[in-house]
């Protein structure tokens, strides 16, 4: 058994015989917290970040032949125009990818698919309320846009990336090199991967469900249950995020994920959107700091602009007048033919 896990164990079952041998007029509540606070919640929290890295194992993308990552990403014409200003401007340190949160990403079973099925016996254990994580989405290419070899999904010029995550057509992509020190992580789709997941999970669950068992007093075994969620959510924020169902499998997807825990507050900056026709609403994001505007940018990128982006031929010069005369990236005009109404 790995040591954190034994560890675990143990100060589980000495909270436990000290939760049941408590007597005293202080509330079950203030009692379980104290106790748990002091000595099981260090061990705990270093068991499931133990399990969960391990869970996170199976999504780490291979490096290609040239030994690099590519990724695309789809996203508006202001937004691309905004960064490209930030370079020209010489300020491409003071702009990076923007990670966004979960709450508003377009598929609604996000953050709960991969426990959809769990166990009757260990619901409590997710029954915390669920927080934010911040991410950053990325489709993975099957080949090099500058290569002759087909692709079997032209994942920078796809119409189905356009309608769904590229405004209707109406902005654009971006093919660019991920750093190497930038952890990328793939999804897994499916009801074979989420099982293999909860495999994972179940011995960590199966131990904290036998401890909360073996409480005798009812509302200290409430109390003892609530503690326990909510410190195990933090780490399961880092894999509950990688698992969607296999309708989604067509996007082949990877993604930066920032826990909120693992976010500071005073970083996180506020989006207001305000779609035509609907309510605005706001979105938060912080930023991926190690993917600055100048890494995005590179000689080996290449922005492709949308099939619906109006004077696409207009919008190409100004994004190549922008880049100026640097090594920067390819400039390319959709090659679909797609109008909307």
């Amino acid at each position: 058994m790995n040591d954190t896990i034994a560890r675990l164990e143990q100060s589980l079952k000495d909270a436990v015989r000290l939760i049941n041998a408590h007597r005293e007029d202080q509330t079950d509540e203030a009692h379980v917290d104290d106790l748990l606070g002091h000595s099981v919640e260090p061990c705990l929290t270093a068991a499931a970040n133990h399990v969960c890295c391990n869970v996170q194992r199976k999504h780490v993308l291979a490096l290609d032949d040239q030994d690099v990552r590519k990724v695309v990403h789809y996203t508006s014409l202001k937004a691309l125009t905004s960064m490209l200003e930030a370079l020209a401007n010489d300020q491409p340190g003071n702009a990076a990818f923007r990670l966004y949160d979960s709450a508003h990403l377009n598929d609604p079973d996000e953050g709960h698919y991969l426990f959809r099925s769990m166990p009757e016996q260990y619901r409590w254990i997710i029954k915390s309320r669920m927080r934010p994580a911040y991410i950053g989405s990325f489709i993975t290419p099957d080949h090099d846009p500058v290569s002759d070899k087909p692709n079997r999904v032209n994942a920078w010029d796809n119409l189905v990336f356009w309608r769904a995550y590229g405004r209707e057509g109406t902005g654009c992509s971006l093919l660019f090199k991920m750093p190497r020190d930038i952890r990328i992580l793939g999804l897994r789709y499916g009801t074979r991967a989420r099982r293999e997941a909860m495999t994972q999970l179940k011995p960590l669950f199966a131990l904290l469900n036998r401890q909360v068992e073996d409480v005798e007093k009812h509302s200290a075994k409430l109390a003892f249950q609530r503690r326990l969620g909510r410190t195990i959510s933090c780490s399961l924020e880092s894999v509950r995020y990688l698992y969607k169902s296999r309708a989604y499998a067509y996007e082949n997807e990877c993604r930066i994920l920032r826990p909120a825990d693992h976010v500071e507050t005073t970083s996180i900056r506020l989006d207001c959107q305000t779609p035509h026709g609907r309510p605005a609403y706001l979105r938060h994001y912080c930023e991926a700091d190690q993917l600055t505007v100048a890494e995005l940018f590179k000689s080996s990128s290449v922005i492709t602009i949308g099939p619906r982006v109006p004077e696409g031929e207009s919008v190409r010069s100004c994004f190549r007048a922008l880049l100026g005369n640097t090594e920067g990236p390819r400039v390319n005009l959709s090659q679909i033919s797609y109008q909307a109404f």
